[in-house]
């Protein structure tokens, strides 16, 4: 294991990697047309009910202009391909952005997440991705839903998250 600024990094052999990926393959889960294949390791059950693992094949970048949240604490170990992560900046970041290619409304940073990365999320930490060098493939670890078990983008003009089912990217047509 090796800590950077970004994170903890424990890399993988690819031979682990080919095995992850092979298993997971047998049991889909619902994949998100065009944008993400989802597959289980560990489906949560009576005996795991606290826990879910699945491995993810992200085809492309987020789209949407705001940053999503996810309905439970996560990490994700990425496994194959690096990409890009956006996260709000904290107040007074040197390195924070505006604006400019992620065409977000709230200051960010970017980290990368290369293979070996291990990222840690709270339910209510919010995110964008970006993907450089085709399809990433990544471990998704999940815990036990919030509240009402749903996720949402952060509209910063409301200042508040706004839930998945109710969001409507801006520019989009009424």
């Amino acid at each position: 294991m090796k800590l950077f600024s970004n994170g903890l990094r424990i890399p993988a052999s690819a031979r682990l990697v080919e095995v992850l990926i092979a298993r997971a393959l047998l049991t889909p889960y619902e994949h998100l047309d065009g944008y993400m294949l989802r597959y289980w390791l560990v489906k949560p059950s009576r005996w795991t009910r606290w826990l879910g693992v699945r491995v993810h094949c992200i085809l492309r970048s987020d789209l949407d202009r705001d940053m999503h949240t996810h309905p439970w604490w996560n990490i994700t170990w990425v496994l194959r391909n690096p990409y890009q992560e956006l996260m709000p900046a904290k107040r007074g970041d040197p390195d924070a952005i505006l604006g400019g290619f992620a065409n977000l409304d709230e200051p960010f940073r970017i980290r990368d997440r290369k293979p070996g990365a291990l990222v840690f999320r709270r339910a209510d930490s919010r995110h964008k991705l970006l993907l450089h060098n085709g399809p990433v493939w990544t471990l998704f670890i999940h815990g036990r839903g919030n509240q009402d078990g749903d996720w949402g983008y952060y509209v910063p003009s409301l200042g508040r998250v706004v839930d998945r089912r109710l969001y409507r990217p801006r520019g989009a047509q009424e």
